[in-house]
């Protein structure tokens, strides 16, 4: 099963159309004033209705990373047609940054105006709580872990339920993710490091690439044993053929220049 939600559509099947139409997701901030910021463009997304998707507790409950990653496991355990109600299905979730834009906002709000911090501030800014409302949703009662690695979070996750898969701590994962960090503190940190691009343009493998462009949004896959697939009669989109994980100890940030680890 797969789900997305992202800045060229929401739902796997408008997500894929829009990406082989060569549709753009980058645009001009629109989520907060961007005029003082170094950077202006972002890849939002942009036609995302919570309440469209989700009941009033959990659009309540939910940051919008935590929205996009749960409405995106949704759709993939909705596509998988898995019993999650089991002790032998997890779930894995993989965020970089939680909830850095809430952390931003409250902290704002206390110094300059006074403004006290609700009492759902921490469920709310914790990236595993995704996860735990997944899980209290769906009866999802076997392994429950969070994944936070940068950039490789939601590689990272994969390869995490993998593992639990093999090794027989679960039938099944859902893997979700989610990232909603265009805030100004953010912004104005990797511009300061020269990350990201002042064109508006990411072009990884351009000789002129001048950086990343900073994005939002969600996907999920439900993955399991090929036992455990065959068993119940399952469409099996995809084999994971490998995964891995490993460090270079070079840098925090940048890789060996020798290509090492």
């Amino acid at each position: 099963g797969m789900g997305a939600v992202t800045p060229i559509g929401v739902g796997v099947e408008r997500y894929w159309e829009n990406l082989i139409a060569g549709t753009c997701g980058i645009g001009e901030i629109t989520k907060l004033d961007a005029q003082a910021l170094p950077i202006r463009q972002a890849a939002e997304v942009r036609d995302f209705k919570p309440k469209e998707h989700l009941p009033m507790r959990l659009v309540l409950d939910l940051e919008p990373f935590m929205q996009y990653a749960y409405v995106s496991a949704q759709e993939a355990i909705a596509q998988s047609g898995l019993d999650t109600h089991s002790a032998r299905v997890g779930v894995v979730m993989g965020t970089a940054l939680s909830g850095i834009t809430l952390i931003g906002e409250t902290q704002a709000q206390y110094v300059h105006e006074g403004k006290q911090a609700g009492p759902k501030f921490l469920t709310k800014a914790m990236g595993n709580i995704a996860a735990a409302q997944l899980a209290i949703s769906y009866g999802i009662k076997g392994p429950s872990m969070t994944v936070g690695t940068a950039c490789s979070s939601g590689g990272d996750a994969i390869t995490l339920a993998a593992l639990l898969i093999r090794s027989g701590a679960a039938d099944a994962v859902v893997v979700m993710a989610g990232e909603a960090a265009i805030c100004p503190t953010l912004i104005q940190c990797l511009s300061k490091t020269g990350a990201l691009s002042k064109t508006g343009e990411s072009r990884p493998f351009d000789k002129d690439r001048s950086g990343f462009v900073m994005g939002e949004g969600g996907g999920a896959l439900v993955l399991e044993s090929a036992e455990h697939a065959r068993a119940r009669g399952a469409r099996v989109w995809a084999d994971l053929l490998g995964c891995a994980n490993n460090t270079d100890a070079f840098n925090t940030v940048s890789p060996d220049p020798e290509g090492a680890g």
